[in-house]
């Protein structure tokens, strides 16, 4: 308990024990457990549907002339999904675990999630379990969530804050180009400052805070973690 470190290793552990204590293969418990309840009718893990999807995306790399199908690191990436289903996924969390109306995930196994671990426990600005957590500053500091990631032709980007009840996801099938990050913020900053939108008035009407530095979205190790 003294210290957090960032693994895809350590995800995909966490997929096997749990379908090991499930009795289901992760690809199906995630689609009974998380997505069909979301509504994320268009995503899988399950290699084999994605295959036979005619919508499927195809993703580019230069210089790959093909990008492999087969993701190899399933669950800690590999989701085939879409913008659509992304959005609930982000509406699931500024719902706070919750879509239909129906309780998916309690909201305070949704808090650890957004709680900083040792050996900064609890700091307002770091990387959380699977998520960055900082703060937007606009003159109030509103507390912005966000998780990215990239690799075999796609690029993935979201970010939301609960407070404004506002999320964005940008998704790409190729990976050359400086679009994460940046479009997603842009577009998120063009609807908070607009005066007339309700997210203006929400983040106007947020008590300020004392003011975190700005985090950069990775994960940052414990002083005297060896590194890989």
């Amino acid at each position: 308990g003294t210290g957090y470190a960032y693994s895809n290793l350590g995800i995909d552990l966490a997929g096997y024990i749990l379908q090991t204590v499930s009795g289901q293969p992760f690809a199906q418990y995630v689609e009974e457990k998380l997505l069909l309840p979301i509504g994320m009718v268009n995503s899988s893990f399950d290699m084999a549907q994605i295959q036979v999807n005619p919508n499927r995306a195809i993703g580019h790399s230069s210089p790959l002339p093909e990008v492999p199908l087969e993701v190899p690191m399933i669950p800690a990436g590999g989701l085939y999904t879409s913008a659509n289903d992304m959005a609930r996924f982000i509406q699931f969390h500024l719902n706070q675990g919750s879509a239909a109306g129906q309780t998916v995930l309690s909201p305070a196994l949704l808090d650890e999630m957004y709680t900083v671990p040792p050996p900064v426990e609890g700091s307002p600005e770091g990387y959380a379990l699977g998520v960055a957590r900082t703060q937007w500053h606009r003159g109030r500091e509103a507390v912005i969530f966000s998780h990215g990631g990239g690799g075999f032709g796609f690029l993935s980007d979201m970010w939301w804050l609960p407070e404004l009840k506002i999320g964005i996801v940008v998704l790409t099938n190729a990976t050359d180009h400086n679009l994460q990050g940046e479009l997603a913020l842009n577009i998120l900053n063009d609807f908070v400052h607009d005066p007339t939108s309700v997210y203006y008035e929400r983040l106007m009407a947020l008590p300020r805070r004392t003011v975190v530095r700005d985090g950069d979205g990775r994960y940052r190790p414990p002083i005297g973690l060896a590194q890989a």
